[in-house]
Formats: C-alpha cells, sequence, structure tokens
C-alpha cells in the first residue's frame, strides 16, 4: 500500500509531495526515485523532480520477513512458496499535482506517460 501526503519543505519553502509505500526488492528492480532521476537525465517532459528518496529504517524492522517464516519448515503442510521481499520506502517530489478529477483532458497525462515508457522500457536505459 502507499500513503501519500502534502508536505512542506522548510528549506527550499514550499509544498512537497510525500509517499510511503512499500517497494520491492528484487534485482533489476529499481526504487521510484531511481527512475524519476533516470527520466530526467533523459530529457522526458513532464516528471516531477524528485528531491530525495530512502529507504526507511533498518532492515530488521522495516523490511517484510515472511520469506523466512516459509524457509523455516514451520510453514503449514511443509507449504513452499516464493514470497516478494519488500522494504518500507520513501519518496519525495517537488511537484504537488491536480487531483486526479480536476484534469479536463487525458492528452498530457497520455504524453508524459508514453514518453517515460519508451525511455525507461523501449531505450533500455
Amino acid at each position: 500500500s502507499t500513503r501519500t501526503s502534502v508536505a512542506y519543505d522548510l528549506e527550499r519553502k514550499k509544498r512537497v509531495f510525500l509517499t510511503d509505500s512499500w517497494r520491492y526488492v528484487a534485482d533489476g528492480v529499481k526504487p521510484e526515485g531511481k527512475v524519476y532521476q533516470m527520466l530526467h537525465q533523459g530529457n522526458v517532459k513532464d516528471i516531477p523532480l524528485c528531491v530525495d528518496f530512502c529507504d526507511v529504517g533498518e532492515v530488521r524492522y522495516h523490511q517484510t520477513q515472511t520469506r523466512l517464516f516459509f524457509r523455516s519448515g514451520f510453514a503449514p503442510g511443509g507449504l513452499k512458496l516464493s514470497t516478494p521481499v519488500l522494504r518500507y520506502h520513501r519518496l519525495i517530489l517537488d511537484t504537488v499535482g491536480k487531483k486526479f478529477d480536476e484534469f479536463s483532458t487525458e492528452g498530457p497525462r497520455c504524453v508524459s506517460r508514453c514518453e517515460a515508457y519508451h525511455y525507461v522500457f523501449i531505450s533500455g536505459r
């Protein structure tokens, strides 16, 4: 799940958009803040600036441990599952956008998403 809120950046004296979420931890899966950095390096238009991003707290307390339970042999009926590892993560964007229902057209959002998709997935950067 993701929680979002508007926060205030005391140093820059402006509102920012703050998200707390559980991100996947796996080879080849980049944190969202890293993706924003890549998009900016590729000069993709209409992408908010990522002010900061980080994993929160210690792994011991802020990363899912379910996989350890299944590996331990305590799982019911010898159940073997592959469970994703999730890490508590925070992202701060410098753009506080409009509510989704305040947009008058799909055009600008679609162009921006298509450009971002092309840059990250098609060009392989």
